[in-house]
């Protein structure tokens, strides 16, 4: 009696070289959200539609903060808390920059630029270069 069920395995003898499969894209289609009620709607999205919706809830996501995302995901912004107007403008760059990129299907951000809109607040504006086409993103974020 063999330790695991070998009925329709056809495994390699030691020694001989396995033949792995490519792993394949993963799909980016999800749920859509609809940011007005907050909530998600029976519709599925996918495409550069998908893509806009992730990069819209990675920068509104607090990085290390909830159990349920890898540490990948999100965006570090309390670090820029009590920081001055200087090092908020090079620093928050950087950290979108990484936040954006640990999604496989974003390339690089382009043309960023940042307006202090309150003391904790700021408008940040910049082209995402993604798989689906670049992305041109305004949104206000809060330090």
């Amino acid at each position: 009696m063999a330790l695991i069920p070998l009925n329709g395995l056809d495994l390699p003898n030691i020694g001989q070289a396995a033949e792995l499969d490519e792993p394949r894209p993963q799909t980016s289609r999800t749920w859509r959200v609809d940011w007005r009620a907050n909530t998600i709607r029976g519709a599925m999205v996918e495409g550069r539609e998908a893509i806009e919706q992730a990069i819209y809830m990675i920068l509104q996501t607090q990085r290390f903060g909830f159990r349920i995302y890898s540490w990948d995901y999100g965006f570090e912004m309390d670090q820029l808390l009590g920081r001055s107007e200087a090092i908020l403008h090079s620093e928050c760059q950087r950290l979108v920059t990484e936040a954006l990129t640990a999604d496989d299907r974003i390339k690089a951000v382009e043309d960023f630029k940042i307006h202090q809109t309150a003391r904790r607040s700021a408008e940040i504006e910049f082209t995402a270069v993604t798989s689906g086409g670049d992305i041109f993103v305004k949104t206000e974020v809060t330090v």
